[in-house]
Parts: structure tokens; C-alpha cells; sequence
């Protein structure tokens, strides 16, 4: 809890979480550990809290350790009565983790996404009834049609015949097969 840019109660889990005990975060500017591209967007957004223009509860800001570690939090804040005057009760989640899962998750996305796409080879993904639901940019170079003409279609009938050329070969049940 903080108001006037200080620190008026912190639990446990608040020292374990930025490496400051009890004693030096209550001694400490709230914003000193509030990483310094967030600070002015979250002190403007504290001021408002205080005047009760600013009532959305949750956002997300990095955070400084006692050793410079930045972390990136999920906050719930609201607007409390604390001793007696107004202070602003703000719950902090440690996302640091998932967020760097989810950006690496993201950039090993892409990469497929640019293999796949830029492969030379004719890459294509059919559900079970056997309609295209991908078609690479070889495939719409090779058979000539461009994603939107061929997403939805069935592949048999479009760039596979209903049956083999010479040997008269349903492909249809070849393909239910596969």
C-alpha cells in the first residue's frame, strides 16, 4: 500500500519478491521500485487513482530488485482506506516467466511460419473431410491458385484428380486413407 509516493504497509511476499526487506521498503519512495521507462505512466496513473478519475484496476509495469533484476508484474490496484486516509492497495503477480515463454514462443512461430511459407517444397494441410485449410505460396505458385481460390476446397477434384491417370486408381479412397 502507498500513498504520497511512499510505502505505508507491505507483506512478506513483497520482500521476498524485490530483495528489500521490511525495514528498507518502508524507508523507500514507492516509484524508486518501478522500472524508469514505467514510472511517469504509473505516478500519473496513481495521481488520478487518488482523485478518483482513473478506475481501471489492472495493468502491467516492470519492477526493479534490490539487485536490478527487472521483473514484470500484473497489478490489481484499487483505492483503500488505511489508517485513516486514502492509499492505494496494489496486488503484484511475478510474470516475468510467461512473458518470456510467450515471446519465445511467438519468434518460434514466426520461424515456422517462414519456413513453412518459403519452403520449395508444396506444403498443404487438409482437415479430415479432406478440405484445404493451407496452402504455402510453392503450393500457389505450382497449382496455380492463390489461398483465397483454394482454402475451402477439397483437394480431390481441385489439384488431386478423382482418379490416377493409366491405372484408373480411386485417389479419393487413397487419400481418405492417408
Amino acid at each position: 500500500m502507498h500513498r504520497s509516493d511512499r510505502l505505508v504497509f507491505v507483506n512478506s511476499r513483497s520482500a521476498d519478491l524485490t530483495g528489500y526487506s521490511h525495514d528498507e521498503l518502508m524507508n523507500m519512495q514507492v516509484w524508486n521500485l518501478v522500472h524508469p521507462d514505467d514510472r511517469n505512466g504509473l505516478i500519473e496513473r496513481a495521481q488520478k487513482r487518488f482523485t478518483g478519475s482513473d478506475v481501471s484496476p489492472g495493468f502491467t509495469a516492470r519492477l526493479l530488485t534490490r539487485d536490478g533484476t527487472v521483473l514484470t508484474c500484473e497489478f490489481i490496484v484499487d483505492l483503500v482506506m488505511y489508517q485513516g486516509a486514502p492509499a492505494i492497495l496494489g496486488i503484484a503477480r511475478d510474470i516475468t516467466e510467461r512473458r518470456r515463454i510467450e515471446v519465445a514462443l511467438a519468434e518460434s512461430e514466426e520461424k515456422y511460419r517462414e519456413l513453412v511459407e518459403n519452403a520449395n517444397s508444396i506444403i498443404l494441410k487438409m482437415d479430415n473431410a479432406g478440405t484445404i485449410i493451407f496452402f504455402n505460396e510453392y503450393a500457389q505458385r505450382f497449382f496455380g491458385y492463390s489461398s483465397d481460390e483454394i482454402i475451402g476446397k477439397p483437394v480431390v477434384g481441385t489439384i488431386v484428380p478423382a482418379t490416377e491417370s493409366g491405372s484408373g486408381r480411386n485417389l479419393r479412397v487413397l487419400l481418405d486413407n492417408i
